[in-house]
């Protein structure tokens, strides 16, 4: 099936081509900023682990909770 993939999207966008040309190029430019989005979005949170296991903010956690002593 792996090998048939290919072929298959090559077909199909040669059938969404003929259809509507503009609806193809609409579907590729949309799906590229999808990704270029998804992948900034990423790049965004790599840092927050590092933020969250710093002692500051550790300290800033630990004075909001609610105390369980009684």
């Amino acid at each position: 099936m792996a090998k048939r993939l290919p072929q298959l999207i090559r077909r199909s966008l040669a059938l969404g081509w003929q259809v509507d040309r503009a609806a193809v190029i609409a579907l590729l430019g949309v799906q590229l900023l999808s990704g270029v989005l998804e992948a900034l979005g990423l790049r965004a949170t790599t840092g927050v682990p590092s933020l969250c296991s710093s002692a500051t903010a550790q300290r800033g956690v630990s004075s909001k909770r609610p105390s369980t002593a009684w």
